[in-house]
């Protein structure tokens, strides 16, 4: 995989695993967890590049949690140009 965007970000929240290396490129989006790259389910297909990450709070103070955003030119039904993992999805 080659990386365009990198992070350092608790992706999963308080209580989690804390801060990971999240990277990202044409092959997807993955973090480091024990020694070992995960893919996450965000971002475009292997043939779309992911070209930014970040953690965005969309609601500041809100009750909402910070969570990792992706950015790409994803072109195809059913995903936002910006999509956000969950934790989950």
């Amino acid at each position: 995989m080659g990386v365009d965007a990198s992070v350092y970000a608790d992706i999963d929240g308080p209580g989690g695993d804390g801060p990971l290396l999240v990277a990202a490129g044409f092959g997807g989006v993955y973090v480091l967890r024990n020694s070992a790259w995960e893919k996450i389910g965000i971002g475009g297909p292997s043939s779309m590049p992911t070209n930014a990450l970040t953690m965005w709070d969309q609601d500041g103070d809100g009750p909402l949690p910070p969570r990792l955003s992706a950015g790409g030119n994803f072109i195809f039904t059913g995903i936002s140009r910006i999509p956000m993992w969950t934790g989950t999805s």
